[in-house]
This record gives C-alpha cells, sequence and structure tokens, in this order.
C-alpha cells in the first residue's frame, strides 16, 4: 500500500497480539491472540486470526471494518467482489436477534465460499 509523498513508502504486512489471562473479564484459561493484515499483490487484504488458549473457553474474534472501494460517498458495494471462507451462519429471528442456531451457508445468499460479487448473494 503506497502512502505519502512522492517517494512513499510500502507497508505490506501488520501484526496485533494480545494475550488475555486466565480469568480475565470471567473467562477461564490464557487466550493468545495474532491477528495479521496484509496487502497482496492482487490488491486484496488478507486478515488472518489465530487464537490459542490452554483451558475450554470461548473465544470469538471479528472485524467490523467495511469498505468501499469506489469511495466514501460514491454508490453502493453490491458490485465488489467477495470471497469468505465459512460453513455456517447464526440465524436471526424477525428482528435481527440472534437464535442460537447454527446454519449450514451453502447454497445461502451468505455463501461466498467461491468469489463472486457481493449483489449477486
Amino acid at each position: 500500500m503506497e502512502y505519502r509523498g512522492i517517494k512513499g513508502y510500502k507497508i505490506s504486512v501488520s501484526k496485533i497480539t494480545y494475550v488475555s489471562p486466565d480469568m480475565e473479564e470471567g473467562f477461564p484459561g490464557t487466550v493468545h491472540t495474532a491477528i495479521t493484515y496484509s496487502w497482496t499483490d492482487n490488491n486484496e487484504i488478507v486478515m488472518e486470526y489465530v487464537c490459542t488458549t490452554d483451558k475450554k473457553t470461548v473465544v470469538n474474534v471479528t472485524n467490523h471494518a467495511y469498505f468501499n472501494l469506489h469511495g466514501a460517498g460514491n454508490g453502493d458495494i453490491l458490485d465488489h467482489v467477495l470471497t469468505l471462507k465459512a460453513s455456517a451462519f447464526t440465524a436471526v429471528d424477525s428482528v435481527m436477534i440472534p437464535t442460537g442456531e447454527i446454519r449450514n451457508v451453502a447454497g445461502t445468499p451468505f455463501d461466498f465460499n467461491t468469489p463472486h460479487a457481493i449483489g449477486n448473494g
């Protein structure tokens, strides 16, 4: 990613780590988390999450960043091509509250296991 000035500089990988000690916020186990962000030569942002723990516990890391590659205020994202490797999703009720039911993603509008435009989901 080129940034700043004529010469610029290139950022290809950034890594963030965090260690959550045993019983932090009431959760058992020491959890080591590493999140690696990389920018590929094909202009793709790759976010890789790796967590390890020494006890059975709950871990749910995610990212809530959204990008409009046309630029802010320049239309929608329906023609953006997305790949999201996932096998399941959590169902929601009529007011968008998760029900706890885990559904298979195959054949649903949420199936982005192969690249396609968001508007073709």
